[in-house]
């Protein structure tokens, strides 16, 4: 055979529209030449190297019937070395060309494609064939294995062979199931026709790459945003390169990745070398960022990434320096190895320490944030107490006056100004009484955590701690029995404000009692710490020398007149401390044990005026969703039948107590749901007949840092209010109420529709008056002792913070109330996530709880539920599938004769047990191949329909144009988006005599509201759809089971148990948890020896005898 002669170059032979000139012939730089390779498919694949033989043969025939001819002389490598494959990579031999020669390879792809069955294309990118390889991604690495067989015989029976099957798990991703297809029409198919395993569809993916074309084609990828961009670098390579250096050029990936083909290599090794600086162009924003010119094999090796970025990060090769640089670093890190393994033990001691210094700042902060919000509410009381002692100064003044006036026009002003004085004073004592009482609460907190220790008995008396010489006077009872109490509608003004009527005494309430605070706790005896059985609920603390930061508070001194009666107030808490002793005691708090810092409980509340609305139900879930709270109520659902099983909310708890029917006994009223987070321990109390349709109550154990909890009342709640109605039934059910929280064994909380405002600011009526529901959710405050957070934020508006509107007005109904004791501080505030369909706003409030005094730990949510997922349950056979029960027993038989069991017999407790795992393991096994099993859920699907996606799209169109026209660059955006014009001339053809900015909102407000109508007719029309297939499945014979979800939740193992010792002590720790059980079950059937018994009749003649 004849030497092989190389051809001279050739162009590529792919048309394109101009006339050449002349190419240029510079020298080029030192471009990476790598991917001039084709891949030759179709081969025999019997063995790894049957390939690589097969077509061996087929050039030597080849070059055999073409002896003028030949084929250049070629390297073959094989496509896998591991597993047998029917392609091999062929590129040219090294020493035939010092050039890359793409023209040789490509005439030798025209000359074997499509012979005898072979396929020849150029080689995409670096290791296996992707073209033909597709991915089934998988929840987890269990999943894949067990679906790997049923893909496996799914293709089978597609009649679609696979060259290679593998699981793998790429890093930071999930894992998948990967197979190598043998036909690429099949793949196709695949992709198309995704299967179908227990009612889920299991979608085949590629990784992404561009087919070349030709040899050396180069890629710019990243050009998504860019329109006519093919055209722009078309020009800037002529430009630079020549006018007839672009053989072939397209876009590929929806406009993604450009790729341009030059005629000869020096050309394309000059374009990759030399600073791409299309970017340079003023008119393209500097914010967009596209790659640099990278070969299209390696674009294809590195998977296309979507981000641009990534190959602006990718390392270059090295050079002769870079390489030599990197040897002796390869010398100097083996030596370095012990050196990184000290500084490792170093680093995590230093960790350690850093760690113990976090915990004891948290604890430093803990006790300032305690101590500041002390010196705040000390600060608040003096102020206020001295405006309450200017107004009364005032009010006395003017009844001197009153007594000297001389005429009676000059008498009734006095008079006015009186009336409007004594509402004055009325509303500072209310504001002093509230800050009082959080300021009460505070500090009882403060005095369990930081305690002062107890001095000898033969020291002298410290100064700051001697006696006060000028006790604080009692309240004056007058001052606690005066309450707000103001209509729920209509609007008011500062001006009417003024001219608010006398506010009514309220005779029957008594001031407050200091009795609950000075008692001792009904939750656990104060005389010792107790010890439970199998774990330590409330641990025996070390003694340890605890502090008192002390803190001078001195009102701002005013001088006495001699008119006036009352001296500056003085706050209860002013004592003195020096700063060098304040800094000492908080340099001795780092060095103090840790504690844990005290988690808020959350609640979320809204009133849903009925819950058949779709797109309702939707929001209230999505605000569930996001907001997270441990807990939460629903009330007024409207329904006289359970409505909490339409919640998808599978991480909560739901207690539901139904509404009553109506009178037209079509539909019901009221309903309260409430739901609790699965990781806390809740246990529903019985609802009073007076509460029926009402309130749900719950007692909820809080667990603690150590390992013990305290008792916790939730009340969800709906009061009555319709002035139709008896007063009688709003009496009873406040009454009632109020039994319910004084039953609570320390601590408790209302939550939800309370129907009753407190202040003239939280309602917008014109004509205020006490309504029968303020007046008794007033006496139900001061009757429990009870602080209500709207009354404690102080600067509730209904203007800004309504929680209830219509056509009338707006008021702030919606209330959280809480007991005093057991509350260290509590915020509440307006959601504004929007709920359609009610005439409610929700609110959230943060409770931040104080355990009982003889408890000394810090309130500690759980992050994560401690459910546990038990396993599936086999599917009952259908009726047509009888046939499993035959292959289920065939199995049984065949796994019980291959186990031999008939050869151990049953003769002790080791042989039984034997026998008994043995016929798990069969059942089990025979179940799992002849019985299907739960299907996983798939993920719920968007809300999307072809008008919804038309509408979201031009709301992105839209908020683009928006944020344009605020920023002023619309004209830019309107030269790379033309969908711009048409907005331009729609609000030109409008002749609106707003501006365009204007115009665009109206718009988006526009759609907006078309949109909420679309998504709410797709949820009717699905929940129509689920509820019609339901029924007509128990029509057809099927389960009735999903017809009621609520009735088959499955009660998860106690996350709180009592002590035997003390029923009021409970364990919350799940060690402690664990081990007391234990001891439980053991002292349970605990076996106790039976003591040896005479048996005289073993001693009589005849028994001796035998």
């Amino acid at each position: 055979m004849p030497a092989y002669s190389l051809p001279p170059l050739s162009p590529p032979s792919i048309p394109y529209s101009r006339a050449g000139s002349p190419s240029l012939q510079q020298d080029s730089s030192d471009a990476v030449v790598t991917g001039v390779e084709l891949m030759i498919s179709g081969l025999n694949r019997l063995s790894i190297q049957s390939a690589h033989s097969h077509f061996g043969a087929f050039v030597s025939q080849y070059n055999n019937a073409n002896p003028n001819h030949p084929l250049p002389p070629l390297q073959v490598h094989v496509g896998d070395l591991r597993n047998p494959v029917d392609y091999v990579f062929v590129a040219l031999r090294p020493d035939v060309s010092s050039e890359p020669r793409p023209d040789v390879l490509e005439q030798v792809r025209r000359i074997i494609d499509g012979q005898n069955g072979i396929r020849a294309c150029w080689r995409t990118g670096s290791g296996a064939d992707r073209t033909r390889r597709v991915m089934f991604a998988m929840d987890s690495e269990q999943h894949a294995r067990a679906l790997q067989p049923r893909l496996e015989k799914w293709l089978k029976d597609q009649d679609i062979i696979s060259q290679l099957t593998f699981i793998s798990k790429p890093a930071g991703g999930a894992p998948r199931v990967t197979f190598d297809i043998l036909d690429p029409h099949h793949v196709t198919r695949i992709l198309e026709k995704p299967p179908v395993f227990d009612r889920r569809t299991y979608y085949a993916t590629q990784s992404r790459f561009v087919p070349p074309v030709y040899g050396l084609e180069v890629a710019v990828a990243g050009c998504s945003e860019f329109q006519g961009i093919e055209g722009r670098i078309n020009a800037y390579i002529r430009r630079r390169y020549g006018l007839d250096a672009i053989a072939f050029s397209r876009m590929v990936l929806d406009g993604e990745v450009y790729t341009v083909l030059f005629k000869d290599w020096p050309t394309t090794s000059r374009f990759l070398s030399d600073p791409f600086e299309f970017m340079s162009d003023s008119s393209i924003p500097r914010f967009i960022m596209i790659s640099q010119p990278i070969l299209l094999y390696l674009l294809n090796s590195a998977g296309v990434p979507a981000n641009p970025a990534f190959l602006q990060c990718s390392v270059p090769t090295a050079t002769a320096d870079s390489r030599n640089l990197q040897a002796q670093i390869d010398i100097l890190r083996q030596q370095g190895v012990e050196t990184v393994h000290t500084f490792s033990e170093v680093l995590t001691q230093q960790r350690s320490a850093i760690e113990q210094m976090r915990s004891n700042n948290m604890h430093v902060m803990s006790s300032v944030s305690s101590l500041a919000n002390s010196v705040s509410l000390s600060s608040q009381l003096t102020s206020s107490e001295i405006t309450l002692g200017q107004l009364q100064d005032r009010r006395e003044r003017l009844e001197d006056s009153l007594l000297l006036a001389p005429n009676p026009e000059l008498r009734h002003k006095i008079e006015t100004r009186l009336t409007d004085l004594h509402d004055e004073i009325h509303d500072q004592r209310h504001r002093v009484d509230d800050v009082r009482q959080s300021l009460q609460a505070l500090t009882m907190n403060a005095h369990s955590s930081l305690q002062l220790p107890a001095p000898p008995t033969d020291a002298p008396p410290h100064p700051s701690a001697s006696t006060i010489t000028h006790p604080r006077p009692e309240p004056d009872p007058d001052d606690e029995a005066r309450y707000h109490a103001r209509q729920r509608t209509a609007d008011h003004t500062p001006e009417q404000v003024d001219m608010e009527t006398e506010l009514i005494s309220l005779a029957c309430l008594s001031p407050p009692s200091a009795e609950p605070l000075n008692k001792p706790l009904p939750f656990c005896p104060s005389e010792r710490l107790m010890q439970v059985s199998g774990g330590s609920c409330m641990r025996e603390s070390r003694e340890r020398r605890g502090f008192l930061l002390l803190l001078c508070i001195h009102p701002a001194s005013r001088p006495l007149s001699s008119s006036s009666p009352h001296p500056s107030p003085r706050s209860p808490f002013s004592f003195f401390a020096p700063s060098s002793f304040l800094l000492l005691l908080f340099l001795l708090s780092l060095f103090l044990p840790t504690v844990h810092a005290t988690h808020t409980f959350t609640t979320y509340a809204i009133n849903a005026n009925g819950l058949a609305n779709v797109s309702k139900m939707a929001a209230i879930t999505n605000a569930i969703s996001v907001r997270q709270p441990h807990a939460w109520v629903i009330n007024e659902t409207k329904s006289s039948q359970p409505q909490a099983s339409r919640l998808h909310t599978p991480s909560y708890r739901t207690f539901e107590e139904p509404g009553i029917p109506a009178k037209d006994q079509r539909h019901g009223k009221w309903g309260v749901i409430v739901g609790v987070k699965r990781s806390i321990h809740v246990q529903r109390v019985p609802t009073p007949n007076e509460l029926r349709g009402r309130a749900v109550i719950l007692d909820i154990v809080i667990p603690t840092s150590t390992g013990c909890g305290f008792p916790y009342r939730l009340i969800g709640l709906y009061a009555p209010w319709d002035p139709g109605e008896d007063e009688q039934q709003l009496t009873l059910f406040w009454s009632t109420i109020t039994n319910v929280c004084r039953e609570a064994r320390f601590s408790w909380c209302i939550l939800g529709d309370c129907n009753a405002s407190l202040s003239v600011t939280e309602t917008s009526s014109a004509t205020p008056s006490l309504s029968p529901s303020r007046l008794h959710y007033t006496a139900f405050l001061h009757n429990t002792h009870a602080l209500d957070f709207w009354l404690l934020r102080g600067d509730a508006d209904v203007r800004s913070m309504y929680t209830f509107r219509n056509h009338f007005g707006q008021s702030i109904i919606d209330r959280v109330a809480h007991s005093q004791q057991g509350l260290l501080a509590g915020t509440i505030a307006i959601d504004d996530i929007f709920i359609p369909a009610t005439d409610h706003r929700a609110i959230f409030a943060d409770i931040t709880l104080a355990p009982p005094v003889t408890l000394p730990a810090s309130v500690v949510f759980p992050e994560l539920s401690t459910s546990h997922s038990y396993p599936p349950r086999f599917y009952y056979p259908r009726r047509h599938e009888k046939h499993r029960f035959e292959s289920f027993a065939a199995s049984v038989d065949a796994l019980t004769e291959a186990e031999h069991l008939a050869q151990f017999p049953v003769s002790d407790d080791v042989s039984f047990q034997f026998r008994y795992d043995a016929l798990t393991r069969i059942l089990h096994a025979a179940a799992t191949d002849s019985f299907e099993l739960p299907h996983i859920s798939p993920p719920p699907h968007p809300l999307r329909t072809p008008s919804i996606g038309l509408i979201v799209t031009e709301l992105r169109r839209i908020n683009r144009l928006i944020f344009a026209e605020r920023h002023q660059t619309v004209p830019l955006l309107s030269l790379r988006a033309p969908w711009v014009n048409s907005y331009i001339q729609a609000f030109l053809d409008s002749r609106s005599p707003h501006s365009f900015l204007t115009f665009l909102i109206h718009t988006r407000r526009a759609l907006n509201k078309l949109r909420y109508r679309e998504e709410h007719t797709e949820r009717q029309r699905r929940a129509t759809r689920t509820a019609t297939t339901q029924m007509n499945s128990v029509l057809l014979g099927g389960s009735c089971k999903r017809l009621y979800r609520s009735s088959h939740d499955f009660t998860d193992p106690p996350l709180a148990i009592a002590s035997d010792d003390l029923p009021d002590a409970y364990i919350t720790a799940p060690e402690d948890i664990k081990a007391h059980t234990c001891a439980y079950f053991s002292s349970l059937f605990s076996r106790q020896q039976r003591p040896p018994m005479d048996k005289p009749w073993l001693n009589t003649p005849s028994v001796l005898e035998i």
